[in-house]
């Protein structure tokens, strides 16, 4: 699956919740996140059902992003370009690809959020779990 804002979204939008839910389903099964603009809940059962879609998606990112390059991480503000250094997305959509890979544990931002501020842009810097 190609790193697009379309692709993105496809996949942010199958792993929330559908209607027809009981309370106690969602109970058991959300994956709560706190991304850098949203904060959302997943339906964990969709999440494993993609989970092979996002790290295809999260591949896609700037080698800097890696947790294994020497980089160990990069600015929120890089991250719309891919590893070929093509512009895929917005903001948004990083935003939505930052909370779908904190969801299945392969993303970890570096600092803590109140640390934010401190930083380039005023913006996070995360990192992709690739090992």
């Amino acid at each position: 699956m190609q790193l697009t804002g379309d692709n993105v979204r496809k996949v942010f939008l199958d792993c929330l919740f559908d209607e027809g839910y009981t309370d106690k389903d969602i109970e058991d099964r959300s994956k709560i996140v706190q991304s850098v603009m949203i904060n959302v809940g997943f339906d964990s059962a969709k999440l494993d059902k993609n989970r092979e879609h996002i790290i295809e998606l999260l591949e896609q990112l700037p080698d800097n992003f890696r947790k294994s390059s020497e980089s160990g991480g990069w600015s929120f503000l890089e991250a719309c370009v891919d590893k070929n250094n093509h512009q895929w997305g917005e903001h948004r959509n990083i935003d939505e690809l930052i909370a779908l890979g904190l969801a299945i544990d392969k993303v970890e931002f570096i600092a803590p959020r109140e640390l934010w501020i401190a930083l380039p842009g005023g913006v996070p810097y995360f990192v992709y779990i690739d090992n």
